[in-house]
């Protein structure tokens, strides 16, 4: 994962790579994680400044989540709230696209109609912006696993998915985003055929006759 800085215009200023080795080794090392410079906390709120996650990681294939939160910056969020800060330290988001399995592009896909490319990335576009309240989002995703079959006998496998949200107001807790995520046990299998010369050659013999018959009429 990487993360960017973003100014009050959502434009990159600087960024900053994470891994398990600087998180800790689950990737939650709360206790150690070295806090910010306050008075710089501060300053890049009163700027309204943001961040921009990037990046893949694994999940288990069975029922599951994965969470964005600032715990680990917990000793932070509480001087903010001491300060009166802590309804401007929000978990506001734009979700730019979030998908599960390789990226498949959508002309790749345009055989099989745009609907299939739009389900593998159903909260692409996603807003929860200029909020009144500091508040926790959850995400619910029914994830379908996709196999698609070319012409040339190749195939690809992928990930469909329906999202159900909701939020809620908090006050004594932190702002979070929740992703809630279970995997269907039926696979959906999309497959290209060719129809034979012969059924082509009926169907145009048909469509002439139609048109013959009614012009006889």
């Amino acid at each position: 994962l990487t993360k960017y800085m973003l100014d009050k215009d959502y434009k990159i200023i600087g960024q900053k790579p994470y891994s398990l080795e600087s998180l800790g080794r689950f990737g939650h090392d709360h206790d150690h994680f070295a806090q910010p410079d306050f008075e710089m906390v501060k300053k890049q709120i009163k700027e309204k400044q943001g961040c921009k996650l990037k990046g893949t990681f694994f999940v288990d294939a069975v029922p599951g989540n994965f969470i964005i939160s600032p715990k680990a910056f917990a000793p932070t969020l509480e001087k903010l709230r001491k300060e009166g800060l802590n309804d401007i330290a929000n978990a506001e988001h734009a979700i730019n696209d979030l998908y599960f399995g390789e990226y498949i592009s959508k002309y790749k896909l345009y055989r099989f109609g745009y609907t299939s490319f739009n389900l593998m990335h159903s909260l692409k576009g996603k807003k929860k912006l200029n909020e009144k309240m500091t508040k926790i989002y959850q995400y619910y995703l029914k994830i379908v696993p996709t196999k698609f079959h070319y012409y040339s006998g190749l195939s690809d496998d992928s990930y469909q998915y329906t999202a159900n949200s909701f939020s809620e107001n908090t006050f004594e807790r932190f702002p979070m985003i929740f992703f809630r995520y279970d995997l269907s046990p039926i696979t959906v299998e999309y497959k290209l055929t060719k129809k034979s010369s012969l059924t082509f050659m009926i169907n145009i013999f048909a469509i002439l006759g139609g048109v013959f018959t009614i012009a006889g009429i």
